[in-house]
């Protein structure tokens, strides 16, 4: 169901509209407008352009009721209860009753009784009034979900609410037309629309016969024993003139009051809705807003006959394509996002990579040719852990303080010798230091080479230190 509701009703010279939106418990109603319609020609165009500008007709649904002058209505009796089969025959029963070629016509109906002479209340409509009202509303982007008859959506809320009489009458009392609406046992039954004559006491007494002669027909023709009704509801611009309810009540003999919806708990005015609210004038159109809720619905729908609401697809309305926006910037928001991250982590993964390689290259000198730094790595490690041994050098038979005494042992202690640094890897060792001439690193070449323990001695670097007068020298011991 719709969140809020527009009802728009057109009737002679007025445009009236009511918008309700839905709530917890009840309705609220948000904005509410009354036109004049001036002039004969484009009067309804400019009755919704002045419309459009106090309130927003394109928001929501919206339900509009056809004006009493372009309605005409029969009662008629059809030999099936099926709906569907009454539906099937209505055309050619209808046919004899009226004054226009049938294929013309929107009809539409009501059942009004179920026994075994069921009954039908027919409502119809010329086809060319109907496809200018639409025309005319889709120049304003509205396109009503339902065009129902006036005074039927009123009647059935009445009916609808607690309290209210099996039997009863609703009189909208127009400025021009007066349009009745009867009910029997809780279903419409009669609808008739008159224009004023002569006066108003003129006008009730014609509503009095034909009520009397309605029932005085029926119970005539044995169809159903008619009922009196019991109570008279009014509405409409003479419901609001002094005496009115009183010379109702008085011709047609039965209790009378005026209508105002909003007398319901679960109808809450608005506060911009409040100070422009005139139950008479704006209840018909509220109504049409508050029918799309009611169980009793709206009654008849002239949108029908090749003007049925087309059922516009998901991917065309107004909220896929605002949420279809809102997808495509956070797709974008979040596309740039992972593009930033990935940007910054391809860099600092580049960084940490080059450190990687600096630090196997100190790491692992004796390595050339770099693959992969982590796996060499990882690989020189096991190595390193496969082979060694508590207490002994990794790769070698001796232990470190044995290969220590072995080199000092072999080294003249008279010799102007300094170690800087000794290296003990599991293929080689390497003894890095300083001296005061070449002839000394030879003389440290030849006595390492008489070792058991090597079976390389080569001198790796011998360079003269000019600042501090020294050779500085390294030497590889290899097994």
């Amino acid at each position: 169901m719709p969140p809020s509701v527009t009802g728009i009703d057109i009737n002679d010279d007025y445009l009236t509209a009511v918008q309700v939106l839905k709530g917890f418990g009840g309705w609220e109603l948000t904005a509410c407008a009354r036109i004049h319609m001036k002039g004969e020609e484009e009067r309804l165009h400019q009755g919704l352009s002045i419309l459009s500008q106090s309130m927003n007709l394109t928001g929501g649904e919206c339900i509009v009721a056809v004006s009493g002058a372009e309605t005409y209505y029969r009662n008629l009796a059809v030999p099936f209860k099926d709906k569907r089969k009454q539906r099937e025959v209505l055309s050619f029963e209808l046919e004899p009753n009226v004054p226009f070629p049938i294929d013309d016509l929107v009809v539409d109906f009501v059942s009004t009784n179920r026994s075994d002479t069921p009954e039908l209340l027919a409502f119809f409509t010329e086809k060319r009034v109907i496809g200018q009202l639409l025309e005319t509303l889709k120049t304003h982007d509205i396109d009503p979900e339902m065009l129902c008859v006036r005074g039927i959506p009123m009647a059935l809320w009445l009916i609808n609410n607690p309290g209210a009489p099996h039997n009863g009458i609703l009189l909208d009392l127009g400025e021009k037309r007066v349009t009745l609406v009867l009910w029997q046992k809780s279903r419409v039954v009669f609808i008739r629309t008159f224009v004023h004559g002569s006066g108003t006491q003129t006008l009730l007494k014609t509503v009095h016969h034909t009520v009397h002669a309605f029932g005085a027909d029926r119970t005539a023709h044995q169809i159903k024993r008619f009922e009196t009704p019991e109570r008279a509801f009014l509405t409409g611009q003479g419901a609001t003139q002094p005496g009115v309810s009183q010379s109702v009540a008085e011709t047609l003999g039965i209790p009378t009051e005026r209508v105002d919806l909003c007398n319901d708990d679960r109808i809450r005015l608005g506060e911009h809705a409040e100070p422009l609210w005139d139950p008479s004038l704006m209840d018909g159109a509220l109504s049409l807003a508050l029918g799309r809720y009611s169980a009793k619905g709206l009654g008849p729908n002239l949108r029908r006959n090749g003007f049925e609401v087309q059922k516009r697809s998901f991917y065309r309305t107004k909220i896929f394509r605002k949420v279809a926006v809102w997808l495509l910037v956070i797709a974008t928001l979040w596309a740039v996002d992972m593009g930033v991250d990935t940007y910054f982590l391809k860099q600092r993964a580049a960084a940490l990579d080059s450190r990687i390689l600096v630090l196997f290259k100190k790491t692992f000198p004796h390595i050339s040719r770099i693959v992969d730094p982590v796996k060499q790595a990882q690989i020189e490690i096991n190595e390193l852990k496969r082979v060694a041994t508590p207490g002994r050098v990794a790769g070698m038979n001796s232990r470190a303080l044995d290969l220590f005494l072995e080199i000092s042992e072999r080294l003249p202690e008279s010799m102007d010798l300094k170690v800087s640094r000794l290296m003990i890897d599991p293929n080689s060792v390497r003894i890095k230091g300083d001296t005061d001439t070449y002839n000394t690193v030879d003389r440290v070449k030849q006595g390492l080479e008489k070792s058991s323990l090597f079976k390389t001695t080569t001198i790796s670097s011998a360079n003269l230190d000019r600042g501090k007068n020294r050779v500085l020298f390294e030497i590889k011991l290899g097994r």
